[in-house]
């Protein structure tokens, strides 16, 4: 969500341009995240907590000092835009997001909701 927020009415442009495609890559990424996830738990960068509503990820130390060390702009507007989308979204489940983003890909496609 944050790489296209403007879809999402949090930016004023798409971190990543604007792209026809742009919600078909979801899935992909859902791939990439899971991966990514077991990767950064192995490296000993984010933390997983059971909870019993599933996995809890936060970042901990080690991966807050890795953060701190890139300096770009991509990454300050990507922080802002993450904080902007928990900020906006952090109450709706999984299915919850997953309708709002299957509406909004109708409705970028020209479809009727």
């Amino acid at each position: 969500m944050v790489c296209f927020s403007k879809i999402f009415n949090i930016a004023l442009h798409n971190l990543h341009g604007n792209s026809s495609l742009a919600f078909s890559q979801l899935s992909l990424r859902r791939t990439f995240t899971k991966k990514g996830l077991q990767i950064l738990i192995q490296k000993g960068l984010i933390t997983a907590t059971s909870t019993e509503h599933g996995f809890v990820y936060a970042i901990n130390n080690n991966g807050i000092n890795i953060v701190n060390s890139i300096e770009s702009e991509y990454k300050n507007e990507y922080i802002i835009l993450a904080e902007k989308i928990y900020k906006n979204f952090h109450h709706k489940n999984d299915i919850e997001l997953q309708q709002l983003v299957s509406k909004k890909s109708i409705k970028l496609e020209g479809g009727i909701l």
